[in-house]
């Protein structure tokens, strides 16, 4: 159940941030802003396999886990204050000169 909701999770942000980073990101750029996010993205899962596993070699499965799960609850806590959060309509590119 929990990885059910935490897909649903995963492709909501998916969508919302590739609907918002398109909208707000000039033609020129694109390329370079989605590569870079994807960069990141991508980039830092192996740093949190490793982690994961030292932790689990270390504390045991059980504690990584909880700390696993307090971590995956605190990156959804600061999303929610954030303004994107009361968006109702994509922002509009300034045409170009």
């Amino acid at each position: 159940m929990a990885e059910f909701f935490s897909g649903l999770g995963v492709m909501m942000l998916d969508i919302t941030l590739g609907s918002v980073q398109t909208a707000a990101t000039p033609d020129a750029l694109r390329a370079r802003v989605s590569g870079a996010q994807r960069t990141i993205n991508y980039g830092i899962r192996p740093v949190g396999a490793m982690l994961g596993g030292a932790l689990g070699a270390n504390l045991g499965i059980r504690p990584t886990l909880w700390i696993a799960t307090i971590g995956a609850i605190a990156g959804v806590l600061w999303v929610l204050p954030n303004p994107i959060s009361q968006l109702r309509d994509l922002p509009q590119q300034e045409e170009p000169q």
